[in-house]
């Protein structure tokens, strides 16, 4: 995966594993990879697994992408255009098992 060197990129070992026990890890990569590209103001984004909520019946693979809050101003259009992306791109089979959340956090902190 090509990531911009500017943004931190943090995968647990437990999200590259699930990957690979669902088959998807090239996937996962393009995945992380058109987070990196598509959401503006990116300040880092963290892969992991989490158990299943109400609407999953098994563990998903969570990016975490992390945005400046910048008070007064829009929601950041990141979000929608990789959910977007994502259910043209893959098959349900594929996108059913990755989620992006974004966050927002202070300007200040990182």
């Amino acid at each position: 995966m090509t990531a911009p060197s500017t943004i931190p990129c943090s995968i647990a070992p437990e999200a590259t594993a699930r990957a690979a026990e669902l088959g998807i890890q090239h996937e996962f990569e393009l995945m992380l990879e058109h987070a990196l590209q598509c959401i503006p103001n990116l300040r880092r984004v963290e892969a992991s697994v989490r158990e299943p909520v109400e609407i999953a019946d098994d563990p998903q693979i969570v990016i975490d992408a992390f945005v400046p809050y910048r008070e007064g101003e829009a929601l950041n259009p990141g979000d929608d255009a990789w959910a977007e992306w994502a259910l043209r791109t893959f098959p349900s089979d594929v996108w059913r098992h990755v989620v992006l959340l974004l966050w927002d956090e202070p300007a200040d902190e990182r």
